[in-house]
């Protein structure tokens, strides 16, 4: 399976990629991420390439320093080292990645533009169908061969 098998599954279901313009506050940002219940947000520019990533842990950071969310840019604290996925990548691979950089929302791109992003969740659950798939497989094949009934 690879990623553009989830980033498939999750258009049929409705779920679009929310992005936020670096320009806008971290409260703007806090406003999007409750209203989608979701923990990350990609800044694109104009033409839909990846600026930077902002994290709900992000957020928790700058709210810690007290400092007012109205009065600070998400350009000042998005992360803008963005590691990236393309829609080709494996899901083992994309797997090892966010493994290896600690990261839970990976954004996917075709060439620099940004076309979805996978979330370690979305990861969790194909391995979970992958893995109750597999087991019923079994259950059919040794009831089949008169195993166990």
């Amino acid at each position: 399976m690879q990623v553009k098998d989830i980033l498939e599954q999750k258009q049929q279901k409705g779920r679009v990629v929310v992005t936020i313009d670096e320009g806008k506050t971290l409260q703007d940002a806090v406003e999007l991420l409750v209203a989608h219940n979701i923990g990350a947000l990609v800044a694109v520019d104009g033409k839909g390439a990846v600026r930077g990533i902002l994290t709900e842990r992000d957020v928790l950071r700058e709210s810690a320093s007290r400092r007012h969310l109205h009065e600070r840019r998400v350009g000042e604290m998005m992360s803008k080292a963005v590691v990236t996925g393309t829609p080709d990548d494996s899901i083992k691979a994309v797997q090892r990645l966010m493994l290896e950089h600690r990261i839970r929302h990976l954004p996917i791109v075709e060439g620099v533009k940004l076309v979805g992003i996978v979330s370690m969740r979305d990861l969790v659950s194909v391995l979970l169908e992958a893995t109750e798939a597999e087991a019923n497989d079994l259950r059919a094949f040794l009831v089949e061969k008169n195993v166990v009934s």
